[in-house]
């Protein structure tokens, strides 16, 4: 692809060696503009869900749970779960006959982590701003 007016330059321009770089630089220019670049155009974790932080970060969250209809009730309609990667936990698990347990450990847990109590109690009207 080559701009209009950058054609008229070639046809007025006798010179072979400047329509020749003219003409290089624009192939150039269109491989570079062709080229696929992850960081541009590649799958984001925000797009996932998944919002990355340098390790032992802090995040202060808030929800605005306002239009959620008033008879919904946390933790029977919805709920808030967040995960943890890299994150590990212990989970207890039973045979088929529910006997026996063995501790499994996953890497990363399969377990959202624990909320704060008063955030998870009944009594917290969870639909405002949390």
């Amino acid at each position: 692809f080559i701009p209009e007016d950058s054609l008229n330059l070639l046809q007025r321009d006798s010179s072979v060696k400047r329509k020749n770089h003219l003409a290089s630089s624009f192939a150039a220019d269109a491989v570079l503009c062709l080229r696929s670049s992850a960081h541009e155009e590649g799958q984001r974790l925000v797009e996932d869900g998944w919002f990355e932080s340098p390790y032992m970060s802090r995040f202060h969250l808030s929800f605005d749970w306002r239009h959620l209809p008033s008879h919904l009730i946390y933790g029977k309609h919805y709920k808030l779960a967040i995960f943890v990667v890299p994150s590990r936990c212990q989970e207890s698990r039973c045979n088929d006959f529910g006997r026996s347990h063995s501790y499994v450990e996953n890497i990363p847990c399969l377990q959202p982590v624990e909320l704060p109590k008063w955030f998870t109690h009944d009594s917290i009207d969870k639909n405002q701003m949390m």
